[in-house]
């Protein structure tokens, strides 16, 4: 069988029976239904019987007819209810006149929706890729911002360092030049040409590097100036020197000392950044309530305050959760025997089977075949504290060639011999120097344009992008197997246990609870699995540092982009839309919030950054608008309270390059339609049904009651003698 036929009874990926409850992505796709070419909304409504796709192009995208069937039966009962309250009288149809405009809004496209629903932000695609302020401009659908010398919309905390108005922009896709007036801040990097539509901006904190190139003429007066991105754009400028700006060296020393402010002995914009938002982002996580939603502490696990002064594990959090049987002394036990004293602790465990998903880095084996009888002993009480399976699986990240490799550095792997009631599994997902190198080839491959599409797919092939998201996507897929289908515990780790190890338990507990797929939900699984079990956020994307070191990897943006995966595959179970994730990894870099500038918890709290800082989540929880799915179906949750575990597709016939990210800032990537706005008409006219129904339910249920209490009434007149003979019961036929 080729790859591309592949399923999750592959090689690739476990055997998974058919289960009742099982929601997998199809083998086909059907095509969406007709778009009106006047219209800015689908032809189909979301829920409706038809599925209204996102894109003309999506091999793998989720059919779940269950999903469709509850939705057309909601909106069929809806319009049934309207009908029948036309019957009565005309001041509750007045009443309910905005509702039916909603209906009218989404059967002939019409563009008007209420202001209060209007984003304020650009609805451009490459704004995405910015901080969201109106004057945060796109570079298909740039913002008007009038002539050169008009002032901008400076954020609270913004300040000028600087402007040139001898500086011309090379454009990426035809090396013509743009005259305009550059303007560097302590967070962003502004360019105003003379024509509108070719300004934009740039967050300083989005710079990976600066080089100076000479011209080939006139270089005493003039210079070439390359900047490239961390999110994968990469701009050039022609800087000449005038009597305003005599001094080139000045001109960059004042940008390199703002784009890398650490190396400069300055602090990160996030700390002169004082906006005001109506949500408190920081109040999201806590984590004994995250663990009491999980059903904790039980009679077989507890939750542990040992590291409340970080004594224990450095990087790990304060609040754990262990099994009940093991006591403190243990568990500094196992953390000596532990890489980083990363010891296994509870990531997540199943509502009904008891099965869990617990994380931990390497043990520190090495080449002389090292034991810890604590650590042993600790994996035995992970093992006993699931009674439904008789067997532990130790879901190793790396490649067996690496785990073995690291005997040599004091790390190494678990012996089946020491842990009898395990069983080892390696995942063959590479290490942070494979991925950093991969995604530079995704750059040359999309930046400035993405060239040569003829041999497009043999050009993504080589670059070992999508096999790489696709073993990711795989090992996620075989732990949540083993949890849900054959009730085992699972124990997860890779080298240091905070980049790969991240990877595959947030995305197991993606596809198990379907908590995690709501906005809210994923922003706790986030600030748990992520910032407060210690992926080095600082390390990894470089904050601040104008040296490229050698832990820069997209760990973190692989992850997003295997979540957006599972929403092309999955796009009815998924609260959030394809904005949210490219808001979420784009305010990574961009160092204008607080949330992910440190590498463990207990830096978070070295650095206050609650108190001096503002969390992304104040951000994005202000106004959820742009970043709902219009096609969300939350499935009522079943007697036993689990809900639809997904399974995807992880062969490369499913998986798709996200162009939407990789390369939004190639002119001929971008949507054909204007689709967040359509999308916020659907959300707005669903919202308006909703409260039609709603209304209409509780006007049916006043009626019964009405009926029922005349029927009683008319059951206590006296019956006479010859109705004892009639028929009470329905007669079936």
């Amino acid at each position: 069988m080729s790859d591309s036929q592949q399923r999750p009874g592959s090689a690739n990926a476990p055997s998974i029976p058919l289960r009742s409850k099982r929601v997998t992505a199809p083998p086909f796709s059907p095509p969406p239904p007709p778009i009106n070419q006047y219209s800015m909304v689908p032809s189909v409504i979301p829920g409706s019987a038809q599925r209204t796709d996102r894109s003309s192009s999506s091999p793998g995208r989720s059919l779940i007819p269950q999903q469709r069937q509850h939705s057309a039966e909601s909106l069929l009962s809806t319009s049934t209810a309207h009908q029948a309250g036309q019957s009565t009288d005309a001041s509750s149809m007045r009443s309910d006149r905005a509702s039916s405009m909603a209906s009218t809004a989404v059967a002939d496209g019409s563009p008007s929706v209420p202001s209060s629903i209007r984003s304020t932000k650009s609805s451009s695609s490459s704004s995405l890729s910015n901080t969201g302020e109106p004057l945060v401009s796109a570079r298909e659908h740039r913002g008007e911002l009038g002539s050169l010398e008009d002032a901008f919309a400076n954020l609270n905390g913004e300040e000028v360092k600087l402007t040139s108005k001898t500086v011309q922009h090379v454009d990426g896709s035809t090396d013509a030049l743009q005259s305009g007036v550059l303007t560097i801040t302590n967070y962003r990097l502004i360019f105003r040409a003379a024509n509108p539509a070719d300004s934009f901006d740039l967050p300083l904190s989005f710079i990976s590097s600066i080089d100076k190139v000479s011209t080939t003429s006139n270089s005493q007066n003039s210079f070439r100036l390359r900047i490239t991105c961390k999110d994968l754009r990469r701009e050039v400028f022609v800087v000449t020197k005038n009597a305003d700006q005599p001094s080139q060296k000045h001109f960059l020393d004042v940008l390199k000392a703002h784009a890398f402010p650490l190396s400069y002995k300055r602090q990160l914009f996030a700390f002169d950044y004082k906006g005001e938002y109506s949500s408190e982002g920081w109040s999201v996580y806590d984590a004994k309530t995250e663990y009491k939603r999980q059903g904790l502490p039980n009679d077989m696990w507890r939750i542990a305050n040992v590291n409340q002064k970080y004594e224990l594990c450095e990087t790990y959090p304060s609040v754990l959760a262990v099994p009940l049987n093991a006591s403190d002394e243990l568990l500094f036990g196992v953390a000596s025997f532990r890489s980083r004293g990363r010891l296994p602790v509870l990531s997540w465990i199943h509502p009904v089977s008891h099965a869990t998903i617990t994380r931990c880095s390497q043990p520190q084996v090495g080449l002389n075949g090292r034991r810890s009888k604590d650590d042993e002993n600790y994996v035995k009480l992970i093992h006993d504290a699931n009674p439904s399976y008789p067997r532990l699986c130790i879901m190793d990240a790396r490649p067996l060639v690496n785990a073995a490799a690291n005997k040599a550095k004091g790390g190494g792997y678990e012996s089946e011999e020491n842990y009898p009631s395990s069983d080892l599994v390696f995942l063959d997902i590479h290490n942070i120097h494979v991925m950093r190198e991969s995604l530079r080839k995704v750059r040359e491959m999309c930046t400035p344009r993405i060239e040569d599409p003829n041999h497009f797919y043999s050009n993504l092939e080589a670059t070992h992008w999508l096999s790489h998201i696709k073993a990711i996507l795989a090992g996620a897929l075989k732990i949540v197997d083993k949890v849900e289908t054959y009730k085992s515990s699972v124990l997860v780790h890779c080298s240091d246990g905070w980049d790969r190890t991240s990877q595959l338990t947030s995305l197991s507990m993606i596809m198990l609870d379907p908590f995690y797929r709501t906005i809210r939900g994923f922003q706790v699984l986030i600030e748990k699995e992520w910032v407060s079990f210690g992926h080095k956020f600082a390390h990894r994307i470089g904050h601040g540092e104008e040296k490229e070191a050698t832990e820069r990897s997209p760990v973190f943006l692989q992850f997003i982009d295997c979540v957006w995966q599972l929403t092309e595959q999955f796009e009815t179970s998924f609260e959030f839309n394809e904005r949210f994730l490219i808001a979420i990894i784009d305010n990574v870099h961009n160092c204008r919030f607080g949330t992910f500038l440190s590498n463990f918890e207990k830096e978070h709290g070295e650095k206050n950054l609650k108190v001096k800082t503002v969390s992304l989540w104040s951000y994005i929880n202000s106004d959820l608008t742009e970043y709902r799915n219009p096609f969300y179906y939350q499935q009522p949750q079943d007697s036993t309270g689990v809900d639809n575990v997904l399974y995807p597709l992880t062969t490369h016939r499913y998986l798709k390059l996200w162009l939407r990210y990789y390369a939004r800032y190639d002119p001929s990537v971008k949507y054909q339609e204007p689709i967040e706005e359509r999308h916020k008409q659907l959300l707005y006219a669903l919202q308006r049904l909703t409260e039609l129904r709603d209304n209409l339910k509780k006007e049916a249920a006043a009626r019964r009651d009405s009926n029922a209490k005349n029927n009683n009434n008319i059951n206590t007149i006296p019956r006479s003698s010859s109705n004892h003979s009639r028929v009470t019961e329905p007669v079936h036929v």
